[in-house]
């Protein structure tokens, strides 16, 4: 059997283990204790932690870090201290939910595994290399408000962007966004102390997030902090580029064959961008200003693409275990025959849980409706969740009257006997009526009971207030509109989400329910449409 190309696919097979798993994915691990007895199992080189705590030493000197970071900070210098790694690109005014939930369920994993006994540390990759600045989107508003982009599209990285406005229009915007939500003033209270003109974004980002989770020992990690370090891995990917493309090639077709998508393209070159003199992001083979001996000389210069990033961060972090999306978990497949053949970590891949805010309201709503928890998504087809026995009665009668004339045209269509035009035909003919008859029974799915059409339509009223637009809440929400909205605990209570959710590490997106006090812009209002951070594909 064809198994459907969906990232889905990736986590099923990662559920079912056996041999072609294993090759996949490397190590297994699914429950708590199993996750545990891996990481214990990781043992850093000592020289190799020294060397990354001297290169990020001088950046966590420049931020005001919480007094659990600090002491995080201290952890790291025994090399038997475990490293947690995930990550993810910063957006403005913290971002969609995702960022965080991402970022706490890296923390709530190393604080189980420190009360195990085994002494471990969250960090977080702040992907701020990206020249993306779609990735900066902020996230929808309750209020349908949308702050005004600050930075035009264009190839330079987000570490080298400066706001706009001035500070003050800038909270002013945020102030407007989130209207009249009760915490609204504390929010912008706490956001006035790190706004500023001088503030890159990905820097705003990590402060933010520190000031929010003061107390989750977390620290962060710019990636341009660990450019001398990196350069050895650039220059081993420079001299050995085909042989790096056609095992990243081989790879994505493998998973493939398996139905799971190898959702980053293969590019030919070196696998990293050279900052020019405008500070763009640029392939190495496109510029011919400076020669590559003079480009490799220069660490400064130089950052890796979306598929070597991993590696890059893997090699110089060492890290026990990283907490990835599904699409990363994809594209980091991509690279494992490479990992292999380079002899390079293959760390601990556990797929993130997700976080959907729900209100209560709308959960007994679609009970009500005969719909569960185990149903909800935003593709969920109101049509198969509330059936109509006499649309599919109809529908049985139409496939018994129609089938006779179809299988005839079938039969003229590949006649031996007959003329190629008419073969076509009656080719063209079948095709078309099978459109119109499976069209046809659409419509009477949706149009022949009204009761049925009217539970249906409560149901995609339902839908739309849970996931407007089509988007995960969690992908979609700005994080700042939420607390603003439920208040600052409300951060706490996403913890304990996750605290439940590492129990089993299978990619399930776990119900967060919230006050009822707000509810989601509505399909009629202006609808922005974020780019997914990264795609959730199954529920729990």
């Amino acid at each position: 059997m064809t198994m459907k190309k969906s990232p889905q696919n990736a986590l099923d097979l990662r559920l079912r283990g056996g041999a072609v798993a294993e090759d996949l994915f490397g190590k297994l691990a699914l429950g708590s204790e199993d996750v545990a007895r891996d990481v214990g199992d990781h043992h850093s080189d000592p020289e190799t932690r020294e060397r990354l705590i001297q290169a990020l030493r001088p950046l966590w000197a420049t931020l005001d870090l919480p007094e659990s970071s600090r002491l995080a900070q201290e952890r790291l210098n025994d090399p038997e201290c475990r490293i947690i790694v995930t990550g993810q690109q910063p957006a403005l005014w913290g971002g969609p939910l995702l960022c965080t939930t991402k970022l706490l369920a890296a923390t709530r994993l190393a604080a189980d595994l420190n009360s195990q006994g085994i002494p471990a540390v969250p960090l977080f990759w702040v992907a701020d290399d990206d020249h993306d600045v779609s990735e900066l989107d902020p996230g929808e508003f309750v209020s349908n408000k949308s702050i005004p982009a600050e930075f035009e599209p264009g190839l330079r990285p987000f570490y080298s962007l400066t706001p706009a406005s001035s500070a003050s229009e800038r909270l002013e915007a945020l102030k407007v966004s989130l209207g009249a939500a009760p915490h609204a003033e504390s929010v912008l209270q706490k956001c006035e102390k790190l706004i500023s003109e001088e503030v890159d974004p990905g820097r705003e980002f990590v402060e933010l997030l520190l000031e929010l989770l003061p107390d989750e020992g977390w620290l962060p990690v710019f990636p341009r902090a660990l450019r001398e370090l990196q350069m050895p891995l650039m220059k081993m990917a420079h001299e050995k580029a085909e042989e790096f493309q056609a095992e990243i090639q081989q790879a994505s077709m493998d998973q493939e064959a398996l139905g799971i998508p190898a959702p980053v393209r293969v590019r030919s070159g070196s696998p990293f961008f050279w900052h020019d003199e405008n500070g763009d992001r640029v392939r190495l083979e496109k510029t011919a200003t400076r020669s590559t001996a003079q480009l490799l000389g220069d660490p400064e210069a130089f950052s890796p693409d979306a598929l070597f990033r991993g590696i890059v961060q893997d090699v110089l972090l060492d890290p026990a275990a990283v907490i990835v999306g599904p699409t990363e978990l994809c594209y980091t497949l991509q690279t494992r025959r490479l990992r292999q053949l380079w002899n390079l970590p293959r760390p601990l891949l556990l797929p993130r849980p997700a976080v959907r805010p729900v209100q209560r309201d709308h959960l007994d709503r679609l009970e009500e409706l005969g719909i569960g928890l185990d149903r909800l998504g935003p593709k969920l087809d109101p049509i198969e969740v509330v059936p109509s026995p006499k649309a599919e009665l109809r529908g049985q009668e139409l496939s018994l009257a129609a089938d006779p004339l179809l299988q005839i045209l079938d039969s003229l269509a590949h006649e031996q006997h007959s003329n190629p035009t008419l073969n076509r035909k009656a080719a063209r003919m079948s095709l078309r009526w099978r459109q119109q008859l499976n069209a046809l029974k659409r419509s009477v799915e949706e149009g022949l009971d009204r009761d049925v059409e009217a539970r249906r339509q409560k149901v995609l009223a339902v839908l739309e207030d849970i996931f407007p637009g089509g988007l995960e809440p969690e992908r979609s929400r700005n994080l700042l509109d939420l607390i603003s909205w439920q208040g600052f605990d409300c951060l706490s209570d996403v913890a304990a989400v996750l605290d439940t959710a590492i129990r089993r590490w299978d990619g399930c997106v776990c119900p967060w329910i919230i006050s009822e006090n707000c509810t989601h812009p509505r399909a009629n209002a202006p609808q922005k449409s974020p780019k997914e951070k990264d795609s959730d594909v199954s529920s729990c």
